[in-house]
This record gives structure tokens, sequence and C-alpha cells, in this order.
């Protein structure tokens, strides 16, 4: 029930401290009368994302190492440890965005790298990083 809180939108953020307080009271207890879930779970989602990335990548690996030689091996580790690390410098923002910002904890944020560029740096920075999203999204549909 804890996931709950975030869809609590008419609740001010007195009444959403008492409603966790309420709710922590009664972890063990479960409801019956709750709906179904729809949708796809965490775990699908993720399968699904895995299988894309890593089908793409599987595809166009032996390509891409026989053009680049020895190393292209260099060059590709190179390129995952800059990703590995920019993925953690996100996450820890966000992690900042949420105990600073109480309201971005509860509820289910759409589209966080824009929201973290807008925190950081102001709006142009939010318009920016949704122009460059809509650009990655376009030049991988024409690429198709």
């Amino acid at each position: 029930m804890k996931f709950q809180l975030g869809r609590r939108k008419d609740l001010n953020s007195n009444e959403q401290k008492k409603f966790r307080e309420e709710e922590e009271g009664e972890e063990g207890v479960e409801e019956s009368n709750s709906p179904a879930p729809r949708g796809l779970t965490l775990l699908t989602s993720s399968l699904f994302l895995v299988g894309e990335v890593a089908g793409c990548g599987l595809l166009s690996f032996p390509w891409a190492l026989s053009r680049t030689g020895w190393s292209g091996i260099l060059l590709m580790l190179a390129f995952a440890g800059v990703a590995t690390y920019a993925a953690t410098v996100l996450g820890r923002c966000w992690i900042i965005i949420c105990q600073r910002f109480p309201e971005y904890r509860y509820q289910p944020v759409r589209h966080p790298y824009p929201l973290i560029g807008q925190l950081a740096f102001g709006k142009p920075c939010r318009y920016g990083c949704n122009g460059r999203g809509n650009l990655v999204i376009l030049i991988y549909i024409s690429m198709r």
C-alpha cells in the first residue's frame, strides 16, 4: 500500500505525513478489495528494455569489432566506463532531489532528466534536455 501514497494528490503535505504514519502502523495488514494491477510490472518492463538493448548490441558488436580491430575493444570499454559513471551521477542527483524536494519522493515523475536539469540550471536546461531527447528519438526513428 505504500506505493499508492504517490497517487493521493488531493492531500496537502501535513495530510500526506499523517497518511504515511497511519500506513506505517498498518504494515502487516493486507487489503483484499484492492484492484488488480494493470500494465507492465517493473520486472517485465526491465526484461523488455534489456532484451532490446542487448539485442541491438549483440547484432552490431561483431561488425563494429571487425571494423575497428583491437583498438575497438579499448574504445568500447572506455565508453562502457563513461556510461556507468554517468548513470551513477544521475542516480546520485535523483537521490539528492528526493531528499531536498519531498514532493518528488512520493509522486511518480514522468520525465526525470529534464527535471534534474531544471532544478540544477533552470528552465532553459529543461527545454534543452527535452529538445535533445526528442532529437534522439527522431534520429532513431529515421534510421530504422
